[in-house]
């Protein structure tokens, strides 16, 4: 869902699949494809709280640079 609301959004901006947004383009033009993609996550070896430690700890990194002074 989250996808094809930013690909909208996007689209007003006048990104689109061939330039800017392929990526949500991509992820919002099939709706079966989200299931698919968490059943193939579950089967990864991915350890799933270090992922969203590093992610939370970028995503922190990005505010302070881009909310920070010059």
């Amino acid at each position: 869902m989250g996808a094809r609301l930013l690909y909208r959004d996007a689209l007003q901006l006048g990104l689109g699949a061939d330039y800017g947004a392929s990526h949500l383009s991509i992820q919002s033009a099939d709706k079966k494809r989200w299931p698919v993609f968490l059943a193939l996550l579950e089967k990864s070896d991915i350890d799933i709280s270090v992922a969203i430690t590093s992610a939370n700890r970028l995503f922190s990194i990005a505010h302070h640079a881009f909310s920070g002074p010059k």
